[in-house]
């Protein structure tokens, strides 16, 4: 006879196998198949049709952007014509001509009157006539002023307004200008006052409107604005020489015309006041271009898409690599019709949608580059919704099928034995009960199969649940209590390392003195709450507060009293000081390095801080201390570049312009004593002196220029150098050959190198036009190594280099040392009479990450 234990597991296998394994399996397939898959799917099709109506929104933004813009434009434009028709009235008035008036200032060829400072400035050549004086009265003493100044208020981008004739080159301006330094600068040329800049923007922007641009059609104004007003592209404006640009309108009476210079950032800025609270991706920014492909305005991260370090503002955007990006531009500034779908474009390795819209007044394109990923929707998040719905038809379609399922398991199990569930249910009935943590329940004993010995088990199990259970929940409370405080020490350590990290990071980000202290205050609060605080900065035997907190502490009120004697106290003692006063504590800490003291720390708090947190303050003050330290240091290092500098121009002038400065005295009292004898010749000494004038003027310009070296920023050291053995050539008569041997355009060079390189050339190339007499020069730039070699070779007279070199030439040559050993470098001159002069320079190549850094 069988063991019953035996035959009950082999009906329980065949009950569990043909009852429950078979019909779940089959649901748990369908399931994990079928719903999901639709989850997807229908997630995929939400994902585009929020995409597209997110850049169906962009879009509509960029466009009423680019409608306010286009908006103020018209404005400016409307009232810029009405000005310009009173001003044509009182032209065409006729008056009695009048001479120029009394009291005009010459400088460089043109005469003016007013200046900076003034309410209007003219503008005028030499020989005004009687119509540059209607010009003036037009603008200076008839109401003509006061509409030119009312324009300029009415519009805060305006930064001055002005009246021009090209025919009489006379100009007037408001308000007044610096006439003198613009002329200096090439912003204004006398002979025409339509030339700005050394060119002329108002026919270039002229033609511009009648070109490609003139495709353009205003759905709000489909004839257009025939005869102006036109708008520039940017350029250094007439006053102040900030890059702006100008609206202007040409006038029927002769040439005269009419202009506004204004600002673009204050225009944009002006034109979207009423949409600064609109949400935008925080990723994007505008981009505003002209129809020939100009930057006008950019906003932050322009110069990281596309990759230049410099301001793009009056630049033709660089699109060489991204042709997608370009022909779309392209065609939008040929049309002035925005694309159907955004411009897809990868910048600074982000996909993004460059959205676009045409701005018709200044045919214009206003742009916003915005990520793809700011406009798509989480679809990990959107799929988890679709598919949470989907599974809500469980209930009705799966349901069913289960509980059929179920009912047919249930009547095979009712077939094979009551017997077989009874002891099954009994048994797991008690399982759940001790499942869910009820164990005052004792387990029925089910008889001596496998279910009974189970149950024993089980049993067996509830008696040791209930004998254990108290020692562990006395257990797990204690070990919670333990966490909770660790908890709170570890936030509370953590809490004053974010605080030290902080104080850090703002220390290196600044070497302001108040900012270094306010932030150490601010360390201070975070560590230990105070009621106020103060820091202050020793200035010899003074002690001067910088920063306070919170700002009823501010320095220069008397409150701060008690917190200024203890500063005082503890820099006299040099050790932190806890002294109690009132209701409160004060505590003092000296800002001191191994140096000497800069500086104290003085607080007043309610509490006094245990002796963890003292330890932390202390670290507090002493990076105060460094970071204090280390502001004078630099202050130090900005005077004596200053020096530096100054010794150097001090040379240049000893060189050239104190030198030719005493020829012209003595030519021009050798033209005295001659024409005190009536002899002739004293025209020619005149001629003489005129001559070094010119060169003196000439030198002058080079030393100021030396100042900053714009060609090797512009085209690099070899480009440079080549240019300046051109013009010395051009100059000088005299044959010069440039030759480079494994050298590229921008050799592994630091900043400092390259500039001693140039200076070395036009010290080199000076001197041999001034004194070697020579008939050819032969400049060579060479690597050697790790070290970059340059040579200067003469065939001229020489002399000896052992002994000192004459007294004119002791500047150059010492200078040209002092640059390259400074740059780190050697200078060596060869030289002997009648053999020619040769001068070589060798400077140590840097590495390229080094370079890089330094650009």
């Amino acid at each position: 006879m069988l063991d019953p234990r035996r035959r009950f597991r082999d009906r329980l296998l065949i009950g569990m196998v043909a009852v429950a394994l078979l019909p779940l399996a089959a649901f748990a397939v369908l399931a994990a198949f079928d719903l999901d898959a639709i989850g997807k799917s229908t997630a995929e099709a939400a994902q585009g049709a929020i995409l597209q109506d997110e850049r169906a929104r962009q879009q509509s933004t960029v466009a009423g952007h680019a409608g306010l813009i286009d908006q103020r434009m018209d404005d400016i434009n409307s009232e810029l014509g009405k000005v310009a028709g009173q001003i044509l009235v009182q032209l065409s008035a006729p008056g009695a001509p009048v001479l120029p008036p009394v009291g005009l200032v010459s400088y460089g060829g043109a005469g003016y009157i007013g200046g900076a400072g003034q309410p209007t400035s003219a503008v005028l050549p030499g020989n005004a006539t009687a119509a540059d004086e209607r010009m003036i009265d037009v603008s200076g003493t008839q109401p003509a002023l006061a509409l030119l100044q009312g324009l300029r208020q009415q519009y805060t981008e305006i930064q001055s307004v002005w009246v021009a004739n090209q025919s009489d080159t006379a100009l007037r301006a408001v308000p007044g200008f610096d006439v003198a330094a613009a002329i200096v600068a090439g912003r204004l040329d006398p002979n025409d006052p339509l030339q700005r800049y050394r060119g002329d923007v108002f026919t270039t922007a002229q033609t511009r409107y009648g070109g490609s641009a003139s495709n353009w059609v205003d759905p709000t104004n489909p004839l257009g604005n025939p005869g102006g007003p036109y708008w520039t592209d940017p350029y250094p404006l007439l006053g102040s020489g900030a890059v702006g640009v100008t609206v202007w309108q040409p006038l029927h009476y002769g040439h005269t015309t009419i202009g506004v210079d204004l600002s673009l950032t204050g225009l944009v800025a002006a034109a979207l006041a009423s949409t600064a609270s609109t949400p935008l991706p925080p990723a994007s920014y505008p981009l505003m271009l002209s129809s020939d492909g100009i930057v006008l305005y950019g906003g932050l991260g322009l110069s990281q898409d596309f990759g230049v370090s410099s301001d793009l503002t009056g630049s033709p955007l660089p699109l060489t690599a991204k042709s997608g990006l370009a022909s779309g531009l392209k065609h939008i500034e040929a049309t002035g019709a925005a694309p159907a779908t955004p411009l897809a474009v990868q910048l600074s390795g982000v996909t993004k949608d460059v959205f676009a819209a045409p701005i018709y007044a200044g045919r214009w394109v206003l742009t916003r580059p915005v990520p793809l990923s700011d406009l798509q929707p989480d679809l990990t998040g959107l799929t988890t919704g679709v598919t949470a719905g989907v599974h809500r038809l469980f209930p009705l379609v799966v349901l069913p099928a289960l509980v059929l399922l179920l009912g047919l398991a249930f009547l095979a199990a009712t077939l094979l034995s009551r017997r077989l569930v009874g002891p099954v249910r009994n048994l797991t009935v008690a399982a759940e009960l001790l499942a869910t943590g009820e164990t005052s329940v004792p387990v029925p004993p089910q008889g001596g199969d496998e279910v009974g010995v189970l149950s024993s088990a089980l049993e067996r199990m509830r008696r040791e649940i209930n004998a254990s259970r108290q020692a562990i929940l006395a257990a797990a409370a204690e070990l919670e209590g333990r966490v909770n405080q660790r908890t709170r020490e570890l936030r509370a350590r953590n809490d004053e390392l974010v605080a030290l990290n902080d104080l850090a990071g703002s220390l290196t980000r600044s070497l302001e003195p108040q900012l270094i202290l306010e932030d150490a205050l601010q360390a201070v609060r975070a560590i230990h709450p105070l009621r106020s605080g103060r820091g202050y900065v020793l200035e010899g035997e003074t002690l001067s507060a910088v920063a306070g907190w919170p700002d009823a502490m501010a320095p220069g009120i008397s409150e701060g009293a008690p917190l200024e004697a203890m500063a005082a106290e503890t820099i006299r003692n040099s050790r932190p000081l806890r002294r109690r006063a009132g209701n409160g504590i004060l505590l003092g800490w000296p800002l001191a390095t191994r140096h000497g003291l800069v500086g104290a720390l003085a607080v007043d708090t309610e509490t006094t801080p245990s002796a963890d947190k003292r330890r932390l303050l202390q670290a507090v003050a002493d990076q105060v201390a460094l970071a204090l330290r280390t502001s004078l240091l630099s202050a130090a290092g900005r005077e004596h570049a200053v020096l530096e500098e100054r010794t150097r121009l001090a040379r240049e002038i000893h060189d050239t312009l104190a030198q030719q400065l005493t020829g012209i005295v003595i030519q021009l009292e050798a033209a005295d004593t001659l024409v005190e004898r009536g002899s002739d010749r004293a025209r020619q000494s005149v001629e003489i002196a005129r001559d070094l004038a010119r060169a003196a003027l000439q030198e002058a310009r080079r030393s100021v220029w030396n100042l900053r070296p714009a060609p090797l920023a512009a085209t690099g050291l070899v480009a440079a150098l080549e240019g300046e053995v051109r013009a010395w050539e051009s100059r000088s008569g005299i044959p010069a050959r440039f030759r480079k041997r494994s050298v590229g355009a921008r050799p592994a060079l630091q900043p400092a190198s390259e500039v001693a390189l140039l200076r070395t050339v036009q010290e080199a190339l000076s001197n041999v036009a001034r004194h070697s007499g020579a008939s050819a020069v032969t400049i060579t730039l060479k690597s050697d190594g790790d070290e970059i070699v340059l040579t200067v070779h003469d065939n001229g007279v020489g002399f000896d280099a052992a002994s000192e070199p004459p007294r004119s030439d002791c500047f150059g040559l010492e200078g040209m040392r002092e640059r390259v050993r400074l740059a780190g470098g050697t200078l060596i001159v060869m030289s002997s009479p009648g053999a020619g002069t040769e001068i070589t320079a060798r400077l140590p190549l840097a590495e390229p990450a080094a370079v890089a850094h330094s650009a």
